[in-house]
């Protein structure tokens, strides 16, 4: 996400509107145009407002909205997609002490069916 935030500073700032003008053109707080800037999306509201944001901004810049909003959804995914290897080998991780505790179970069931107990 870095990435389209650098892109969308570097347009501001090719368009010579200050951070807080845009705040004025837009009604963004400052904190947001920042984050977004940065690249820190988890920074602002969830929901509709991230898009709603990114719409905005974008258009108090003069570009186009939809392609703004196209780029965030194609950077988004190929985040997902890096973070997904490292999600399913955590869930393997947290399945081995229960396999574990299963294991030892059935040992021990076992060994108390065998001595007749």
């Amino acid at each position: 996400m870095k990435e389209l935030g650098e892109w969308l500073r570097r347009q501001r700032e090719g368009k010579g509107i200050s951070r807080t003008e845009l705040q004025e053109l837009t009604k963004i707080s400052l904190n947001y145009i920042v984050a977004i800037e940065e690249g820190h999306f988890e920074a602002l509201p969830q929901g509709g407002y991230k898009r709603a944001f990114l719409r905005t901004y974008a258009r108090g810049l003069g570009l186009d909205p939809d392609s703004v909003m196209a780029r965030y959804c194609e950077i988004a995914a190929e985040d997902r997609l890096e973070a997904s290897p490292r999600e399913s080998t955590d869930r393997r991780g947290k399945a081995g002490p229960r396999r574990l505790v299963r294991t030892l179970l059935a040992v021990y069931n076992g060994t108390m069916e065998w001595l007749g107990m």
